[in-house]
């Protein structure tokens, strides 16, 4: 199976540690193109009104979710 190039490009932070849990997220990100997820909602969870769009706060939910999240407040962290 060929693997192509990324939708993303990793930056090192110049820091104590360097490693970080949320490295991975980007791979999920990738997998959500390539199955379309963004169509996906937007064509069957039609609730928003103003500001994200429903595929954008879905993919926060479930990056949350993958991440270790324990409240939504906990957004911030994959800004």
């Amino acid at each position: 199976m060929s693997q192509g190039v990324p939708g993303f490009k990793y930056e090192e932070e110049k820091g104590a540690s360097g490693i970080t849990d949320l490295a991975g997220l980007p791979l999920y990100l990738d997998l959500f193109v390539a199955m379309d997820f963004r169509g996906m909602i937007d064509e069957h969870l039609q609730v928003r009104q103003r500001g994200w769009t429903d595929s954008r706060i879905a993919s926060s939910l479930v990056l949350l979710n993958i991440a270790g999240g324990d409240s939504v407040e906990d957004v911030r962290i994959l800004e």
